[in-house]
């Protein structure tokens, strides 16, 4: 998380003078956090900025019961002049740690989400990290996963497909709004783009449209401003017992 803090500062500080840069991070822990942080991070500094991430096996490519591809999330951070429109997603029909959040809460996974190590589907969130997270949408999250570990493998020389090697990769992309043009007309341009998304006719049911990231944002906000974060209980307990491990060994 340290090292994309690092790496996100210098892209933009490259695309300040170029209009474009891509910097590109390995030798890393697997895990950067929520990658949609670092877009966001150059979406508000007016920069549209695009982040893939590898990650360690954990999903199977379409038609494989092995994983081979990581769970390999893409983040893009787009400014509007206001708050900016930020996806973040993994390529797998689930983020690694929703299957151990489920584990941890003795929940079941929805249906379709994993595979066990005989290539079955299944709902236990054990026998789904001793197998496969399936990629979402079929071939085209498969199609999806795979570009991100090409982009952050072998693209730029950290581990792909479960090598072990152990260096993780990361790739950014930050593009300023200026390199095709006036950055006013394009703010003024995703003014009216937004406005036609939220504004358009509802389906029965719907109370608002949300842009990417717009739901995030606003529980965020709400977690900020009351001062509480709901989380599992399990997950809350095991937190205290490493807390009081820490202090033992303290």
């Amino acid at each position: 998380m340290i090292v994309m803090q690092h790496a996100t500062s210098r892209a933009m500080e490259k695309a300040e003078g170029l209009g474009v840069s891509l910097v590109a991070t390995r030798n890393t822990a697997s895990s950067t956090g929520a990658i949609g942080f670092y877009a966001k991070r150059m979406a508000e500094a007016g920069y549209i900025g695009m982040v893939f991430s590898g990650s360690f096996p954990a999903v199977a490519p379409v038609g494989a019961k092995e994983p081979l591809f990581g769970t390999n999330p893409i983040a893009v951070g787009i400014p509007t002049g206001e708050t900016p429109i930020v996806l973040d997603m993994a390529t797998a029909s689930m983020a690694w740690f929703g299957v151990v959040e489920s584990l941890l809460a003795g929940k079941l996974l929805p249906p379709g989400i994993a595979i066990d190590s005989s290539g079955a589907e299944t709902l236990d969130p054990k026998s789904a990290l001793q197998g496969a997270i399936l990629p979402f949408g079929n071939h085209k999250g498969s199609g999806l996963s795979l570009l991100v570990e090409v982009l952050t493998g072998p693209l730029i020389g950290a581990s792909f497909l479960g090598t072990g090697k152990g260096d993780w990769g990361n790739l950014i992309v930050c593009l300023h709004p200026s390199l095709f043009g006036d950055p006013h007309s394009f703010t003024q341009s995703m003014h009216a783009f937004v406005d036609r998304i939220k504004t358009a006719e509802k389906m029965p049911g719907a109370e608002e449209i949300f842009l990417p990231g717009e739901r995030g944002n606003r529980m965020a906000a709400h977690a900020a401003s009351s001062g509480m974060l709901e989380i599992e209980d399990q997950l809350y307990h095991a937190l205290l017992a490493k807390r009081g491990e820490r202090r033992r060994k303290a």
